[in-house]
């Protein structure tokens, strides 16, 4: 079976990436455990870009890591949703790029059987949202219990950017953006973060254009200041100009380059901002446009399943609805 996780040991400590499913076919906790055991003592980098997973597969993993004899780092890497930022939440350090995402809501699933059976699936998923409650409310403190007790009981997938879960504890550290690449089927998530993510990968792209931009792309123009007078450049400032009025132009917001330039702004701040700026507007737009809320439709009754039919219908689920 093909690995989604990466474990490797490091001088100072060790690395584990996960960018897949969290159980089933995707991340499967009794080899990770396995290896983590193996690890030698020291601080664990965890990358996550998932789209979630199975409660008790993530579980095990999360007691596997506080087995461990060093502290565990977490680091956002794309998307944590669902069961994915149950197991970044337990981490004793949560690092978000700002252009990353973190997604909660409560354990969902179905199984199969008489009546005692679904009351008896129905309890376990109650408690499967209280254990889950725990680590979160554990993880940014009470003043935020109330909040997330309501968001893992309304049914609703709740999104939250990297700056949000920074206000309320989930995350420790914000950090400057990455790009994000999705190895996992982006079809896993539902449409409001698909075009989030549509969004973030656009920004991506225009900082590719903006950083290979040569002068031959932009015509060089005179520089016009704040006080409409033009600015004289020696030819150092000339060369820069015309790399900031490509990274302008990649970036859409032509209309800012004579600004940046006007104060000298290095080139990296140039794309700094304008990358955030851009991923802010794009963001925003795609919540207005996109986000919904998805239920899933009820299950048809189906007679006398299989066993291996059973058990995977008994099995707790706690990820994107598809």
């Amino acid at each position: 079976m093909k690995s989604w996780f990466q474990i490797n040991a490091m001088a100072t400590g060790s690395e584990i990436v996960i960018y897949d499913e969290i159980g089933f076919w995707g991340v499967q906790a009794a080899e990770m455990v396995r290896e983590i055991a193996g690890l030698p003592n020291g601080d664990i980098h965890l990358h996550i870009n998932s789209p979630g997973g199975s409660v008790p597969e993530t579980i095990a993993i999360v007691n596997a890591l506080r087995r461990h004899d060093g502290r565990v780092i977490a680091h956002i890497d794309g998307v944590a949703a669902s069961a994915a930022s149950l197991l970044a939440a337990t981490a004793d350090e949560v690092r978000a790029p700002s252009n990353t995402m973190l997604m909660l809501h409560r354990p969902w699933g179905s199984a199969s059987g008489d009546s005692d059976d679904m009351r008896s699936y129905a309890d376990l998923l109650d408690k499967s949202r209280d254990q889950m409650l725990a680590e979160y409310v554990g993880k940014t403190g009470d003043a935020h219990s109330e909040t997330i007790t309501g968001w893992l009981a309304d049914g609703i997938d709740h999104w939250l950017s990297a700056a949000e879960a920074f206000d309320i504890g989930l995350v420790d550290v914000l950090e400057e953006p990455i790009r994000i690449v999705a190895m996992w089927n982006k079809d896993k998530l539902p449409a409001a973060p698909a075009a989030l993510l549509s969004a973030i990968e656009t920004v991506a792209e225009a900082d590719v254009e903006a950083e290979t931009a040569t002068e031959a792309e932009v015509e060089a123009a005179p520089v016009v200041g704040e006080d409409h007078a033009i600015v004289d450049l020696d030819p150092l400032d000339a060369e820069a100009a015309v790399e900031i009025r490509a990274a302008c132009a990649a970036l859409d917001a032509r209309d800012k380059a004579d600004g940046f330039i006007a104060a000298r702004v290095s080139l990296d701040d140039v794309i700094a901002q304008l990358r955030t700026e851009m991923w802010d507007r794009k963001a925003a737009e795609a919540a207005a446009s996109a986000i919904s809320t998805v239920i899933p439709e009820p299950e048809a009754v189906v007679a006398a399943p299989t066993l291996s039919q059973a058990r995977a219908r008994q099995e707790t689920r706690f990820n994107c609805r598809p």
